[in-house]
């Protein structure tokens, strides 16, 4: 329990951890890193303070840190959870626990800024508050300040590691590193003193020394000559030559070019293959659900479409979702309440919207343009953040616990729409992501013969959406149009006389032949209503305003969207009626004639019951006494004693001082 430094030492230490503290604020955002990995550090140190000055042990220290950390974690971590942004409730306390646990695993799966998000800043709480306890005893307690220099410089490694991967500067680290060793250097001549060394200084000290042998304690084995200059001018030419081969090899290493952090192999536990392909679901919208209010929202600007979900990889069956590890830019990544760490600055229209959602299938949750922020604020508003997923490359989110019905508010920023003139003369970039798998021959040799004429991608583009939209729709007979998009279904469709299908087949057949000509196209699920409505006006779209269409990406301006899909009026040519019955025109009918009389039958004289009262069922009284009353000597005697024994405790804890004492042991002896 000695003291071997200073309690001044806490100072320095304090000192050596604000560049580590900075490590956890870029993962974070908004301060809330650098609030939490300080406050934490802080902690730790006072911790240390008073188990130095009061002479704690390990058992007082111990339950001091978790009283500590309790307390604590509200104000640090969790101000969310806290009455007034001080005072600790059931839910902090309840997050404290779990999030000691899963806070270091949820900082890897979801994606910054983690700010937005309640839990995740128990990490650098927990770490400045360990890494500051284990530095301060095993300093000044224990006198290791080289071991104790360690748990800085976990703190920040573990602020790297689950970091964002963005390169420091270099000077920061050398400055930290310059005052690490001079820390080194004054504890060692401070333990050189207590050792009972001689510290002697200068040249001219040690001739001196060698004059003076009047005293046999000052031996050579009893002094350290600390010449100052020359062990400085040594310092700074090992640091100079250290720093002169370790700084080319880091700046032409390739292992250094960039950073690779935790988050860059960890894959965040979403496996989208467990939900079926939106797509499935399109044709139960458009005819079960046709005239039920799917979406409202508020704010949506004019010509904007709502989006549900982005399907970037076909595989012969299902145009679908790709995984995390085939999709460009890492696909769904965990989020909280701010989407993108910086928000979407290019050309577009800033909206903010209120929507609500019944009756939807799947975890899909519609967005609109190029989103940065999204709050629930339903009964269910925190399950559905704490599993929120959003993918930044196809603006679109999904909840995992979501059911159906919500209410969200929606902050993006919406693109304009873009017409020919300025898309003409734009290139496309190459094809990034999954490739796809056994697309129909048909469908590139469609393409070919289509666009042999074309020049550019746009007159491509429009080439093949307007053969389309020469089409037929129809989406209420599945003898005459299957659902689905499988590669059979698709190529019936170019082997028929005339093309069948509705949204989900023209969407998947434009998007699969562009790609076949090396066009970047998505296929994009969502809503958006027949006629314009204002921003402040309340929008309803239900199961009828439900479409499919194709988005292609341009560069300068980013994805554009085109609907390949003809108009509802172009049905088929068939003896197929519609199941739907047109009504007849109402003509009036004249008056009913009259009915004649109806003749009452005869009555009838219902036969007397004959049956006896003797006949009722009777209870068996005789049995149910028997039964009582062997339950009665069974467990009687039992309740008996109990009930005595109760009387006796109540008895005796009624009684005087000195008969309470004496029957409390008496209790003792009873219960034992």
């Amino acid at each position: 329990m000695k003291r071997r430094f200073p309690l001044r030492s806490i100072a320095v230490l304090l000192v050596l951890f604000v560049p580590m503290v900075m490590t956890h604020e870029p993962v974070f955002g908004m301060n809330v890193g650098l609030i939490a990995a300080g406050a934490g550090v802080v902690a730790g140190l006072l911790i240390v303070l008073a188990a130095v000055v009061w002479n704690w042990d390990f058992l007082t220290t111990t339950a001091a840190t978790l009283v500590v950390y309790l307390l604590g974690v509200g104000p640090a971590a969790l101000p969310d959870t806290t009455l007034y942004g001080v005072l600790p409730t059931w839910r902090t306390l309840q997050l404290a626990l779990i999030e000691s646990v899963n806070s270091w695993k949820d900082l890897l799966t979801i994606s910054p800024p983690a700010a937005s998000y309640t839990g995740p800043a128990v990490m650098p709480w927990l770490c400045g508050l360990l890494c500051a306890l284990a530095a301060g005893l095993l300093t000044i307690r224990a006198g290791r300040y080289v071991l104790g220099t360690l748990p800085v410089g976990l703190m920040g490694v573990a602020g790297v590691a689950w970091g964002t991967g963005e390169q420091s500067l270099l000077w920061p680290v050398v400055a930290w590193c310059l005052a690490v060793l001079s820390w080194w250097a004054w504890c060692a001549q401070r333990q050189r003193i207590n050792s009972g060394e001689e510290i002697l200084v200068g040249r001219r000290a040690v001739g001196n020394l060698s004059l003076d042998t009047g005293s046999a304690t000052r031996t050579a084995t009893h002094l350290s000559v600390v010449h100052t200059g020359w062990r400085a001018l040594g310092a700074v030419l090992t640091l100079a030559l250290a720093g002169a081969v370790a700084i080319p090899a880091v700046n032409y290493w390739p292992a250094f070019s960039e950073r690779r952090v935790l988050r860059d192999v960890v894959v965040p536990p979403l496996n989208l293959q467990d939900y079926p392909t939106p797509l499935a679901s399109f044709r139960y919208y458009t005819t079960a659900l046709e005239k039920s209010a799917l979406i409202q929202v508020t704010g949506l600007p004019e010509d904007a479409r709502m989006r549900l979900a982005v399907m970037d990889t076909y595989n012969g069956v299902v145009f679908g979702v790709s995984d995390a590890v085939d999709s460009f830019e890492g696909g769904y990544a965990r989020v909280g309440r701010v989407l993108r760490a910086e928000p979407w600055n290019g050309v577009g229209e800033r909206a903010q919207l209120s929507v609500t959602l019944s009756d939807f299938k799947g975890p899909w949750i519609p967005t609109a343009g190029i989103p940065d922020a999204l709050v629930f604020d339903s009964p269910d508003a925190a399950e559905l953040q704490d599993s929120l997923y959003f993918n930044r490359w196809s603006n679109a989110a999904l909840s995992v616990g979501f059911s159906g019905a919500a209410t969200y508010q929606l902050g993006t920023v919406v693109q304009p729409v873009y017409e020919d003139t300025q898309l003409r003369g734009l290139e496309t970039p190459p094809i990034r992501g999954t490739s796809d798998a056994n697309v129909p021959a048909g469908i590139a040799d469609f393409a070919k013969r289509l666009t042999m004429n074309d020049s550019t991608p746009l007159d491509q583009i429009r080439t093949i959406e307007q053969e389309l939209r020469k089409g037929a729709y129809w989406n209420k007979d599945p003898s005459l149009s299957r659902p689905g998009h499988r590669a059979e279904r698709l190529q019936k469709m170019l082997d028929d006389k005339q093309m069948v299908g509705d949204d989900e087949q023209y969407a998947t057949l434009m998007a699969l032949m562009l790609r076949s000509l090396g066009i970047p196209a998505r296929v994009v699920m969502g809503a958006y209503p027949d006629e314009a409505a204002g921003p402040e006006q309340l929008l309803l779209l239900t199961g009828d305003d439900m479409h499919v269409w194709v988005e292609v990406e341009f560069a300068q301006v980013g994805w554009v969207a085109f609907d390949p899909t003809p108009n509802e009026d172009q049905v088929p040519v068939t003896d197929i009626k519609d199941p739907r019955p047109i009504p007849e025109p109402q003509v009036l009918q004249p008056p009913d004639p009259p009915e004649d009389p109806v003749e009452l039958p005869p009555s009838v004289t219902e036969s007397p019951n004959t049956v006896k009262d003797e006949e009722q069922l009777q209870l068996p009284w005789g049995l149910i006494l028997g039964v009582s009353a062997g339950l009665i000597v069974l467990f009687g005697p039992l309740g008996l004693i109990l009930l005595v024994k109760a009387s006796r405790t109540r008895k005796r804890r009624k009684a005087d001082a000195a008969a309470a004492v004496s029957g409390s042991w008496a209790e003792v002896v009873d219960f034992a």
